[in-house]
């Protein structure tokens, strides 16, 4: 269960695996803010749209005042997807 393993399976463009295994992440405890944005990514390109907003806005909630990298890119990216309704937008 890694981040790493994640980007691979969005990648693959397996959005419903890399989901689960987001999920199985922060049930175990994983609370990093880039948790909620890959999430939201995941989401965005299975098509729930409110879902993957829900993920990001929590994503900036957890990072806000924390010492985290810029997501902006990760964070365009979402927007865009969330934009073109989920389609076969492929992770950058």
């Amino acid at each position: 269960m890694s981040f790493g393993e994640v980007k691979r399976l969005l990648a693959s463009g397996d959005a419903r695996a890399a989901e689960a295994l987001l999920l199985q992440m922060s049930a175990a405890g994983v609370t990093e803010p880039r948790l909620h944005f890959m999430r939201a990514l995941a989401l965005a390109k299975l098509g729930r749209a409110e879902d993957a907003a829900e993920q990001a806005v929590a994503g900036l909630d957890a990072s806000s005042g924390a010492d985290e990298p810029d997501h902006s890119e990760l964070l365009l990216r979402i927007a865009q997807i969330i934009e073109a309704g989920g389609d076969a937008v492929r992770a950058g």
